[in-house]
């Protein structure tokens, strides 16, 4: 078998892409764990305990090095008859800031 530089080239761009992906998926588990742990000790619901990916860039911290930063979104309730948006900042692998819309404290 015969194998061109083309076909080493697209196997490899097909292998980042496979582990591109693969590491996404472990950083939406992250930010859902981050979800659900604040959802917790919030005592509100954390709904369909689901999480999306809303925005991803590269972006520069204050130390100048550059991330990929991730949001993600996510709904939660305080009562079960309401939703309310959240988002989770990861920075590169790390948690960064989660952020949750006004909402009325439970009974």
């Amino acid at each position: 078998m015969n194998l061109s530089l083309t076909h080493i080239a697209l196997l490899l761009i097909g292998g980042a892409a496979v582990a591109w992906w693969l590491r996404g998926l472990s950083l939406k588990q992250a930010a859902l764990s981050a979800a659900r742990r604040r959802c917790q000790r919030l005592d509100v619901q954390l709904l369909d305990q689901t999480i999306a990916l809303s925005r991803i860039r590269l972006k520069r911290a204050d130390n100048g090095r550059w991330f990929m930063q991730r949001i993600y979104q996510f709904e939660f309730s305080a009562d079960g008859s309401d939703r309310y948006q959240g988002r989770v900042e990861l920075r590169g692998a790390r948690q960064g800031s989660i952020e949750m819309d006004a909402h009325r404290l439970p009974e």
